[in-house]
């Protein structure tokens, strides 16, 4: 694939004979109803940079609430509804830890509203102009635009979709499709039995994608176009779903950022039962039971204030950085391990664009030594948290002294800034750039066209030591042409989010 500036954009205007819609205006504000298999949804018209619009459709529901017989359940379509649904405002996050709601913030300032009932879409749609729709494709009915859905990332235990603002892409002529899934206990509580098989997280992920099949053509959009997108556990997703199955015919191509299903703490292996986490929730709640099949009884009769007020007052999770709640080899959703689908089984998708920042273990590894005290205790107190990292995999801490010579040359008397670097460096290899490379290893030598990039561009308005786990989301997100509240941005900045958007765009148009 040839990504430049001069890649040549072939835009097919969609029919509007083919999809329902209907504007309105008040007050100055116009509105636009779409019909979906459901209801119908009415989202409103943006101007985005004083000019470019976006039609916007915020909190449509792509599944029933998972509350109370459908908690710990596969997720079910949503009930249709009569009249008109307003879709004007983001969904409340799913329930996560205070943690979770201060990451969500600094994407997202203000927002604080967590809720069980959280399983919602964010659809931004181009704007057609009068020129595209008089020149529409009637003969063909052909759907104009491409389709770009982005699945968040947090550990699986963070976040929501609306981190990512599809604004800017969509002005771009693309589909730009986010929503929320299960978090945490809630998502992937497991026992290894059939009370508990987990991977609620990812089943809705299948939902969302399912109901975008069913359903985008009403907003435009091409379902034999759909690019999955995820960064970090959301990129862990996405390579999951290349592999799974059930995802069979949902998406063409994926876009996988700083994140994938060959990682350490990507999935769970081997599931204990029950696990240790599972015993300190059900604890935290007040559910016991002689099996694991009288305390779901217990969890299902709970009261959603119950189970979100103790998720979101819940500690961070262990500093070995892997964590508590995350998929698991189940024999169903996922029928065997990563490495053994890759190898055996049908890969979906025809093409992947994957890839990483330069300072990928930054964020993680200076709090990490900072609550170990790595500078006061050195670098034997190092070679302990290291060993700590792989619960799946415990031959790594065999191989400890060559990744301490590897990284640190002997006699390993460094300063604390030069312990901070180099297990920066650890942190991001291990738990993000190996495996990301493991992932284009693995799906070339299965025929998947492979595509890699490395986000190297550090502002200079930026203060951090580098460029960090996650940072490009706020340039895909085009938060330095119109700024943010958390950040400020230069003119270089502008520049760069146009280009690593228009990347973004190409990829999603034409490969």
């Amino acid at each position: 694939m040839e990504i430049s500036r001069s890649t040549r954009l072939v835009l097919v205007v969609f029919c509007q004979l083919t999809v329902w819609t209907r504007t309105t205006s008040v007050e100055g504000r116009r509105f636009v109803d779409r019909q979906t298999s459901y209801g119908t949804v009415r989202g409103f018209v943006d101007v985005i940079k004083g000019r470019q619009k976006v039609e916007k459709y915020l909190g449509v529901p792509y599944a029933k609430p998972p509350v109370e017989n459908l908690r710990f359940e596969a997720p079910e379509p949503p009930d249709t509804w009569a009249g008109v649904r307003t879709a004007y405002e983001l969904s409340p996050a799913c329930p996560q830890p205070r943690l979770g709601v201060d990451y969500i913030q600094l994407h997202v300032p203000d927002f604080n509203h967590t809720s069980e009932d959280c399983l919602y879409l964010n659809i931004y749609v181009p704007r057609a102009s009068r020129h595209s729709q008089r020149h529409a494709d009637v003969q063909h009915h052909r759907p104009q635009y491409a389709v770009l859905v982005f699945i968040h990332g947090g550990s699986y235990q963070n976040g929501m979709g609306a981190m990512m603002d599809g604004s800017h892409l969509a002005t771009r002529e693309i589909i730009v499709i986010t929503f929320n899934y299960r978090l945490g206990p809630l998502g992937f509580l497991e026992t290894n039995d059939k009370s508990f098989p987990g991977n609620y997280g990812l089943l809705d992920q299948l939902e969302a994608l399912r109901w975008i099949q069913k359903n985008i053509h009403n907003f435009g959009g091409d379902h034999d176009r759909v690019t999955i997108d995820g960064h970090s556990a959301g990129g862990c997703s996405v390579g999951l779903l290349m592999l799974m199955p059930m995802a069979k015919g949902l998406f063409s191509r994926v876009i996988q950022q700083s994140g994938s299903p060959f990682a350490d703490w990507a999935v769970t292996r081997q599931p204990i039962t029950p696990n240790f986490y599972f015993k300190i929730f059900t604890t935290a709640v007040g559910c016991y039971g002689n099996g694991t099949a009288e305390v779901k009884t217990c969890l299902k009769e709970l009261p959603s204030d119950v189970i979100e007020r103790v998720i979101l007052e819940q500690p961070e999770h262990p500093v070995s950085l892997v964590p508590p709640f995350r998929p698991v080899v189940d024999g169903a959703v996922l029928p065997d391990t990563p490495e053994k689908l890759a190898a055996t089984g049908e890969i979906n998708g025809d093409e992947i664009l994957t890839g990483t920042t330069t300072d990928e273990g930054l964020m993680a590894a200076v709090p990490l030594l900072n609550n170990y005290g790595v500078g006061r205790h050195g670098l034997q107190r190092l070679q302990a948290v290291i060993s700590g990292f792989s619960v799946d995999l415990p031959a790594v801490r065999s191989l400890l002294d060559n990744v301490m010579e590897q990284y640190y040359q002997w006699p390993y008397e460094f300063e604390d800034e030069e312990i901070k670097k180099g297990f920066a460096e650890i942190v991001g290899d291990y738990f993000i750039s190996a495996p990301t490379q493991q992932t284009a290893d693995l799906l070339s030598s299965r025929n998947v066209t492979v595509y890699f990039y490395n986000f190297d561009y550090l502002s200079q308005q930026d203060r951090s030591d580098g460029v960090y786990h996650g940072v490009e989301l706020f340039y895909l997100s085009g938060y330095p042409l119109t700024g943010h509240d958390n950040f400020r941005y230069n003119d270089v900045d502008k520049t760069m989010a146009i280009k690593l958007m228009q990347l973004w765009v190409n990829y999603v148009q034409h490969g």
